[in-house]
């Protein structure tokens, strides 16, 4: 069964200058994922195939997550996996004009890698929902205050 969540958010910005922000993997992960270490693995920060691990949470017992960037078409979406100890969730950004700003389009999908997950999943996707609402929140604050 699907378990797909999407959430969505106006931008005041224009979509390239949008996208160039949601593009910094380094600040997007410490922004949107409010990640305290982000190390790239590869030579290139941006684009197809870039690849990073992040830090989040706790700094005592941080969840560790590799990011891997599988679709990258500029300047109007991207798609990133992220895999850790749970599943692999794919989130896909979708960047399109909207009165002189831009409507960014959230969608995150896990793949679970146990069934108590994905049950946890089933109680917990309301407040996942809620946390992926205040990430976007974060960003499209960040990027207003770039302007």
């Amino acid at each position: 069964m699907p378990a797909k969540l999407t959430v969505e958010a106006v931008i005041e910005r224009p979509v390239q200058e949008v996208f160039s922000a949601f593009t910094d993997f380094d600040d997007f992960s410490r922004i949107l994922h409010s990640a305290h270490k982000v190390v790239f693995l590869t030579d290139h920060k941006k684009g197809m195939g870039a690849k990073w691990q992040q830090e989040s949470g706790e700094l005592e017992n941080p969840t560790k997550a590799i990011h891997e960037i599988t679709s990258f078409n500029e300047p109007r979406s991207f798609t990133l996996v992220s895999h850790d100890v749970m599943a692999d969730e794919t989130m896909h950004f979708l960047f399109t004009p909207a009165d002189g700003g831009t409507h960014v389009q959230f969608d995150m999908q896990p793949e679970f890698r146990k069934v108590w997950a994905f049950i946890a999943w089933l109680f917990l996707k309301g407040v996942i929902r809620t946390r992926m609402e205040e990430d976007l929140l974060r960003m499209k604050s960040h990027v207003e205050k770039q302007a």
